[in-house]
């Protein structure tokens, strides 16, 4: 194995460690901000239909608890239904037509604070938009077990919650992403903030696992936003002139290195990453993924930046495992979902065929198969290394096969299969038009001498 070739894949990996999904703060706001009108449950003994409640440090408990009176049980998606079970969920809940907060999240400075974290590494014409979307009232007891919020369209990007200065104890929110968990304890960030009013604020990316810590005493309070990407311009994915980060520019390193080497991939490829987060996409087949390129999410967008300043087109693809056909395990890049109720675990070859289209066949796993926790290897750079010869030998037959080579920089996600549907809890509803899904990202890189590769060497 020559130096040139196990150091850039070391430098890719190393350029995407570090990343957070979150951010979080305590924002100064004016004391009026902290006013909302509720309506009031309709029916006997309501003699009027609204009421208005300053959510200060000051309000009183008759108050809140007069709110949370007012609030119907706070459901949470499962299999596309809501479902009311307070062993999963407690909590109350006003609908944002049934309320109005003076509060602005967008004139408070919280969107302009969130917007560097949430889209980190995103250098096209974006900006963040903030839908409010539920009141939510969290008395004493109450809690919600680990679940993500319901993905609402393919440009939702992540969830806002701001939390009302009410005292309070407990309602700690727990966020989880793969090895690395955060607790924000809205209360005590609150407590500590001594110069006037203000809110606290967390904003994440929704496909981020997070829970509710019972609540001790007091209420908490919140307001939720969905987090939505907006574009100015729609069509081609162009870059700004725009200074690349130390950390980009890193990443880059790394691409060119690999570019300059002539034993790797000399007759043409694709650099395979496995993504940090999930993405939404529709529950139809009549999905297409190439607008997703637009809404990656931290290091998952740093990958497509740098790949796209250098010239290299990049591909978001959903990877389906379609099982085996004789000594083969099938492996197929889409550009839509594959609808699984449609179709049986015994499929020969042609009907796997017919299931996938205009998908592309790709006929390397050994870097994501080899680096798996029965393999042995250290990391998934030695993997792949040690796997890289067998993969080179069988190249010369990818024209005859139909099969593209891929090298795997971060192992692919667990794939998506055209048989195995998936579940788990989610936000305030259940959703049926988008589910969270697998993408990975792959960077093309022409044969040595051709296109952008011509330069480098």
């Amino acid at each position: 194995m020559s130096q040139s070739v196990k150091d850039p894949f070391q430098t890719l990996q190393a350029a995407l460690d570090g990343d957070v999904a979150y951010t979080c703060g305590v924002q100064p706001i004016k004391a009026e901000d902290l006013c909302v009108y509720y309506k009031l449950k309709t029916g006997p003994g309501h003699e009027k239909n609204a009421r208005s409640i300053n959510l200060d440090v000051e309000v009183s408990e008759e108050e809140l608890e007069q709110l949370a009176a007012a609030c119907d049980p706070a459901p949470f998606g499962l299999d596309d239904k809501d479902v009311l079970d307070e062993k999963v969920r407690k909590a109350g809940k006003i609908d944002v037509e049934n309320f109005v907060a003076r509060f602005d999240v967008s004139a408070a400075g919280i969107v302009d604070a969130i917007t560097p974290q949430i889209l980190s590494g995103e250098k096209s014409n974006s900006v963040l938009r903030a839908e409010m979307y539920k009141l939510n009232v969290y008395g004493p007891g109450c809690f919600f077990k680990p679940h993500q919020d319901t993905p609402r369209a393919q440009n939702m990007i992540g969830s806002l919650v701001i939390f009302f200065p009410t005292a309070h104890e407990g309602g700690e929110l727990v966020l989880t992403h793969g090895e690395d968990k955060f607790t924000f304890d809205s209360a005590a960030e609150l407590v500590n903030h001594k110069s006037g009013p203000a809110v606290a604020y967390i904003a994440f990316f929704s496909d981020v696992k997070h829970e509710v810590l019972p609540v001790r005493s007091g209420h908490r309070v919140t307001l939720t936003y969905n987090l939505f990407v907006d574009h100015a311009e729609s069509g081609a994915l162009t870059l700004p002139h725009v200074v690349p980060t130390p950390v980009e520019r890193e990443f880059e390193s790394g691409l060119v290195s690999l570019l300059d080497d002539r034993t790797f991939l000399p007759k043409g490829g694709f650099l395979g990453f496995g993504l940090a987060y999930k993405y939404p996409m529709p529950t139809l087949d009549e999905c297409q993924l190439p607008p997703m390129l637009h809404l990656l999410k931290g290091r998952d967008a740093r990958i497509r930046t740098a790949a796209t300043r250098l010239g290299l087109p990049v591909h978001a693809k959903i990877v389906y495992d379609a099982g085996s056909w004789g000594d083969e395990d099938i492996t197929v890049l889409m550009d839509h979902p594959v609808d699984a109720d449609e179709h049986s675990e015994d499929m020969d070859e042609e009907e796997i065929a017919q299931i996938t289209g205009e998908g592309v066949k790709i006929r390397e796993e050994l870097r994501r198969k080899q680096a798996g926790p029965d393999s042995g290897a250290e990391t998934v750079h030695e993997a792949a290394h040690s796997s890289r010869e067998e993969t080179d030998a069988h190249s010369d037959s990818d024209s005859d096969s139909g099969a593209k080579t891929v090298h795997w920089v971060t192992p692919a996600n667990e794939m998506m299969s055209i048989h195995t549907p998936s579940g788990s809890y989610f936000g305030n509803n259940g959703g049926v038009d988008y589910i969270y899904g697998n993408v990975a990202l792959f960077v093309e890189v022409p044969a040595v001498g051709d296109g952008v590769r011509a330069k480098y060497l």
